[in-house]
């Protein structure tokens, strides 16, 4: 459960939220309703940020979207913090892992992807990539041969099908003291730098910000919320959310595509 107890009503809360699965409908949107609630909680003195997996460029398109961009904001799953062009908090794994994932990437003919603040690179341009590019919004930097030219990487994605994804999970949980290795799919596996989580980044804006756990309110859908979920005082998991979210969660909501978001947020008195 949260760290804390949520003074509801409070002027300056911390108001965070995941993207996929939470924010976005299933369309990959922000429906007009939620995008009032967001803009609500703005109006009412209170701080939001958004908090995800996805890439750097993606998490800004949508806070600019949403009138956020002079907000603090968390993307690559919780080991970068920035604040418009300002880096905050940057946590990498060192070239290794990324040697090590492009290696076992290439062994099975798989697509990986490395991430490192705002840039985005590939091994393979496949359906794979296409179809992340689609959801996106933009194309990945370049193609790079990550196992002779590996980088310093905040997060590596491995996409495929399950008895290409599966095979490589295992071969990488066996070398697995650089980094932790997330399931977000079965065709979908999210390697970060171990002991990264979104809480990290969330942890760090909360230092900067002067904000105690018991006034931030965090909402979530994933295994890759958890952490994030019991660091806030109030966490908030969506009637969509996977059963591990619920649990770590002290609320649970709406559907995301059932207005989840500004259900409870009116609930909470926040707007």
């Amino acid at each position: 459960m949260g760290a804390g107890v949520l003074i509801l009503y409070n002027k300056g809360m911390l108001i965070c939220f995941d993207l996929d699965g939470t924010l976005l409908n299933s369309s990959h949107q922000v429906s007009p309703n939620t995008a009032q609630a967001v803009k609500d909680l703005r109006a009412n003195g209170h701080q939001v940020m958004l908090i995800s997996s996805r890439p750097t460029r993606s998490v800004q398109m949508y806070a600019e979207g949403l009138g956020l961009a002079d907000q603090m904001h968390v993307s690559l799953g919780g080991g970068y913090l920035y604040r418009g062009t300002e880096v905050l908090y940057n946590q990498t794994a060192p070239p290794l892992f990324c040697q090590k994932a492009a290696e076992a990437a290439d062994w099975l003919d798989l697509h990986i992807s490395a991430y490192a603040g705002w840039g985005w690179y590939a091994n393979l341009r496949d359906r794979f990539l296409r179809t992340e590019e689609n959801i996106v919004g933009f194309k990945a930097d370049a193609l790079r041969d990550l196992a002779a030219e590996p980088i310093a990487a905040n997060k590596i994605v491995a996409i495929g099908e399950p008895e290409k994804t599966q095979p490589y999970a295992n071969a990488m949980l066996e070398v697995s003291d650089l980094y932790s290795v997330n399931i977000a799919h079965p065709r979908f596996y999210e390697l970060t730098p171990k002991n990264i989580n979104k809480s990290s980044g969330l942890r760090q804006a909360c230092l900067l910000l002067g904000i105690d756990p018991s006034e931030v309110v965090a909402f979530g859908d994933g295994d890759n919320d958890v952490e994030m979920l019991k660091f806030a005082g109030m966490g908030v998991a969506m009637g969509n959310a996977l059963p591990v979210a619920k649990a770590a969660a002290n609320k649970v909501t709406l559907h995301h595509d059932h207005g989840g978001i500004e259900f409870m947020l009116k609930e909470l008195g926040l707007v």
